[in-house]
């Protein structure tokens, strides 16, 4: 029988996804199951102090930071091998894209 977790996808895919943060070098990532088809959206922690264009966020007149995950959906498959080969598409994208240089989102850094 295959157990699921709190959040009902089932245990291999924890693994899937604990390899994917590993291989990838992103902070989280999660799959989602809609309509039979599986997707990897992976996320990177961020602050708004960082960001492009600091203190955009603003209450009662002063500048506000705050962290949140910035996510990104960049995988599909119809099971975790399907997944798994655009994961690796992905990378492997990645890398011919920006030919060791440094890339920004949605790319990830190498």
């Amino acid at each position: 029988m295959n157990e699921k977790s709190q959040d009902g996808i089932s245990r291999p895919l924890d693994k899937f996804v604990k390899r994917a943060i590993k291989y990838l070098g992103c902070n989280t990532a999660r799959i989602l199951a809609p309509c039979n088809q599986l997707f990897l959206i992976i996320g990177f922690n961020r602050n708004t102090k960082t960001d492009d264009k600091p203190g955009q966020w603003v209450k009662n007149g002063k500048p506000i930071d705050f962290d949140y995950i910035e996510e990104h959906v960049i995988a599909s498959g119809k099971d975790s091998k399907e997944l798994w080969e655009s994961v690796k598409s992905y990378r492997k994208m990645q890398r011919e894209t920006y030919n060791g240089k440094k890339p920004g989102l949605p790319f990830l850094s190498i």
